[in-house]
C-alpha cells in the first residue's frame, strides 16, 4: 500500500460507522500503545513483544536499525486506552440516551517519531 492508500484505509472504518445498523457505535482509534510487555509470546507479527521491546532488543545487540524521522505518531500508555474504554462501556451501559455514532482518537498531547521513541528508550537503558 501507497502512504495514501494506507491513510485512506484507516479512515474507512470510522465513515462506515455512520452507516451501519448500529448507530450508537463508538470507535476508538489509537496510534502507538506504549506499555508492558504483553502477556502472549511473539505479541505482533514481527516476533517482537512491543516496539519498546524492538528497540530494547536492537540496543542491546548493537544491531543497525533504521528509525523513521518523518512520520510521527500520538504515542499513548495502555492503561489511558483502558479508562477510555471503561469510561465509554460505562456511559453505554447506563444511559439509553441516543447519541449517534462517535469516533474518538485515542492519543497523548505529544507527537513522536519512531526515532525519538528510540532515543527515550535508549536513555532509560543507560
Amino acid at each position: 500500500l501507497s502512504v495514501d492508500e494506507a491513510r485512506e484505509d484507516t479512515e474507512r472504518i470510522p465513515r462506515a460507522i455512520e452507516h451501519t445498523a448500529a448507530p450508537n457505535s463508538v470507535c476508538l482509534r489509537s496510534s502507538l500503545i506504549l506499555g508492558p510487555p504483553v502477556p502472549l509470546r511473539n505479541g505482533c507479527r514481527k516476533g517482537f513483544d512491543t516496539f519498546i521491546q524492538f528497540i530494547s532488543s536492537r540496543l542491546e545487540s548493537a544491531a543497525p536499525t533504521v528509525y523513521y524521522t518523518n512520520e510521527y505518531r500520538s504515542v499513548v500508555h495502555i492503561k489511558d486506552v483502558v479508562r477510555a474504554i471503561l469510561h465509554f462501556l460505562s456511559i453505554a451501559l447506563s444511559n439509553n440516551e441516543q447519541r449517534g455514532s462517535q469516533v474518538y482518537n485515542l492519543g497523548g498531547t505529544t507527537r513522536a517519531s519512531r526515532y525519538d521513541i528510540a532515543l527515550a528508550v535508549a536513555s532509560q537503558l543507560k
